[in-house]
């Protein structure tokens, strides 16, 4: 229960979820976000309602060409990671 609260702290204002949560989402730490909690749900009762609206957000990021929008201005899960790489993660 703890670690799930904590982790709901990194929400930013319902658009995602990023490293100190006061920015806009970064799609690799959404993605990650949704992996967590939906491996939670399995063994602990979360609020279907930040999975939908996380995954909601997350899909509304893609770009129709396959990929994924990402603000530049802020560093990526994965580093220098190729974009397919990250991509093929989200």
């Amino acid at each position: 229960a703890k670690g799930y609260q904590k982790l709901l702290t990194f929400e930013y204002q319902k658009k995602g979820f990023e490293w100190y949560g006061n920015r806009p989402g970064v799609e690799s730490l959404t993605a990650l976000a949704i992996l967590q909690f939906t491996d939670m749900s399995k063994v602990f009762s979360i609020d279907q309602t930040v999975l939908e609206r996380t995954l909601k957000w997350l899909l509304n990021r893609r770009d129709g060409n396959g990929s994924f929008k990402r603000n530049s201005s802020y560093y990526s899960y994965f580093g220098g990671a190729p974009t397919e790489v990250v991509d093929s993660y989200i």
